[in-house]
C-alpha cells in the first residue's frame, strides 16, 4: 500500500481567494483613511480661511475706528440759509456758482463698501502726515478683501488754497437748505476764475489698491447713530435741531435753529461671508461719530496760509489750469506774488481732535 504524501502548498483557487479577500480589506482601510485625510484637509483649509478672515476683520475695524470727522481738519466756513436754491441764484445773478467742497472729509457707506478719510503719518515729509481718502470693499471676482487709497485730500486742500490765493477769491460757501439735503454755492471772485474742480484736476490722485485678505466672497456693512440700523450712510446729509421748541412764541429760526452735517455713524457693523460658506460679524465704534459736522470752520485757520501749493497736473495756459506759472513766493505771471510758504509753521498740525 502506497503512503499518502502531505500537501506542500496552496492550490491556485485558495491563493486567488486569499488575495481577493486581502484586496477588499485593504481597499476598505484605504477608503476610510482617505475620508479621514480629506476631512482633515478641509478642516485645515476652513480654519485657515476663518483665521485669515479674522485678521481681515481686525484690519477693517482698525481702519474705521480712526476714520476722521469733517471737523478734524480745516474746512470752508459755509453759511447755511433757509432759502430755495433758485431764489438764492436770483438774488445773486452771475455772482455764485454751484460747487461742492472738493476736499471735504466724508464718510460714505453703502451695503457692500465704505469710503472714509484717515490720517496717515509720513515721517520725513512736510507736513509729516497726509489725509487719505480710502475705500474698503471686496473684489468678488477674486474673493479678495481690499483697501484702496483713492486720493490725498491734503493735496486737494493745498491746491484749493493755491486757487484761493491765485484768483483772490474765497472758498467759503453758501448752502441752500430746504430740508434733508443742502445745495452748496460759492461766490465767484472774478470772471476769469475757472471752476475749482477743473483747476484742481487730478491733483492728489493715488488709486492704489492694497489686498487685506483672501478667501472673502462678500462684505456687508450696516450703520447706526443709535436710532436703528441703516444699509447706507452719508455724513454730508443735513440735520436740524432746535435750541427751544419751534412752537414757542419766542422761537426765532435764525437764532434757535441748529443746522449741521450728519457726520460719521456711531457704530458700524461688518459681516464677512467666506468662500467656505461660513460668515463672521463684528461691530466697531467710531469715535468720530460723536462729533457732528457744523456750520462753521473748525480746527486751525492758519492751514491755508501754511500749506498752499500749486496742484501738480498737466498745464493748460489758456484756461488758467494747474501747471500755469506761479509758485508760492514767486510771481504767477500776472504780477501777483503768492507769499505762502510750503512749510508748516512751528509744530502746528492743522488738526483738531477727530
Amino acid at each position: 500500500m502506497t503512503p499518502r504524501r502531505e500537501s506542500l502548498g496552496f492550490t491556485l483557487i485558495e491563493l486567488l481567494l486569499a488575495m481577493t479577500i486581502m484586496a477588499l480589506v485593504m481597499g476598505a482601510v484605504f477608503a476610510s483613511m482617505q475620508v479621514g485625510v480629506d476631512a482633515y484637509q478641509r478642516g485645515q483649509q476652513s480654519m485657515e480661511v476663518y483665521q485669515s478672515a479674522r485678521v481681515g476683520m481686525r484690519k477693517v475695524a482698525d481702519e474705521l475706528q480712526y476714520a476722521l470727522s469733517s471737523n478734524a481738519f480745516w474746512k470752508p466756513n459755509d453759511q447755511y440759509m433757509l432759502v430755495p436754491p433758485e431764489v438764492l441764484m436770483m438774488q445773486n445773478p452771475g455772482m455764485i456758482v454751484q460747487e461742492n467742497d472738493p476736499g471735504a472729509i466724508r464718510f460714505l457707506g453703502q451695503a457692500n463698501e465704505v469710503m472714509y478719510v484717515r490720517k496717515k503719518y509720513q515721517l520725513g515729509s512736510n507736513p509729516p502726515f497726509d489725509l487719505q481718502e480710502c475705500r474698503i470693499a471686496v473684489d468678488d471676482a477674486n474673493d479678495v478683501l481690499y483697501l484702496e487709497v483713492i486720493r490725498s485730500l491734503l493735496e486737494v486742500k493745498r491746491a484749493s488754497w493755491y486757487f484761493q490765493a491765485l484768483f483772490q477769491t474765497s472758498l467759503d460757501g453758501i448752502v441752500s437748505y430746504t430740508g434733508g439735503q443742502g445745495i452748496r454755492f460759492r461766490k465767484i471772485g472774478t470772471n476769469e476764475e475757472p471752476p475749482l474742480a477743473a483747476f484742481i484736476g487730478n491733483a492728489g490722485q493715488v488709486n492704489k489698491r492694497i489686498p487685506l485678505v483672501e478667501g472673502v466672497h462678500q462684505i456687508t456693512f450696516r450703520y447706526t447713530d443709535g436710532e436703528g440700523w441703516m444699509s447706507s450712510w452719508n455724513s454730508q446729509d443735513i440735520l436740524q435741531d432746535f435750541k427751544i421748541s419751534p412752537q414757542s412764541p419766542n422761537f426765532n429760526a435764525n437764532r434757535d435753529m441748529i443746522i449741521q452735517e450728519k457726520g460719521p455713524p456711531l457704530v458700524c457693523e461688518i459681516t464677512l461671508e467666506l468662500v467656505n460658506g461660513d460668515s463672521i460679524s463684528s461691530s466697531v465704534e467710531l469715535p468720530a461719530g460723536n462729533m457732528r459736522g457744523s456750520k462753521g470752520r473748525m480746527g486751525v485757520d492758519r492751514g491755508p496760509a501754511a500749506l498752499a501749493v500749486k496742484p501738480q497736473a498737466p498745464s493748460n495756459p489758456n484756461t488758467g489750469q494747474p501747471g500755469q506759472p506761479g509758485q508760492p513766493g514767486q510771481s504767477n505771471g500776472s504780477g501777483v506774488t503768492l507769499p505762502f510758504p510750503t512749510a508748516l509753521p512751528g509744530n502746528e498740525t492743522g488738526f483738531a481732535n477727530p
